[in-house]
């Protein structure tokens, strides 16, 4: 999440990550699971009518688990 903005989620390439982990999240696989848990948290984020920085990431995760996600 971008430290000075609110509501805005950010995926794939454009991540913060060492030069090691930025490599393995290139690929299609990262880039799918990491999408699909920002689409998680920001869909929990509208029902709860909170910001997704404040959604509890266990329920991100177990959400993410309902959806058949490999965690």
């Amino acid at each position: 999440m971008p430290r000075r903005l609110e509501n805005v989620l950010v995926t794939g390439r454009c991540m913060s990550a060492s030069h090691e982990a930025q490599a393995s999240t290139r690929v299609m696989g990262p880039g799918i699971a990491s999408g699909q848990a920002a689409g998680a948290a920001a869909a929990l984020a509208v029902q709860a009518g909170c910001s997704p920085r404040t959604v509890d990431v266990t329920r991100v995760q177990a959400e993410l688990e309902r959806e058949g996600a490999l965690l």
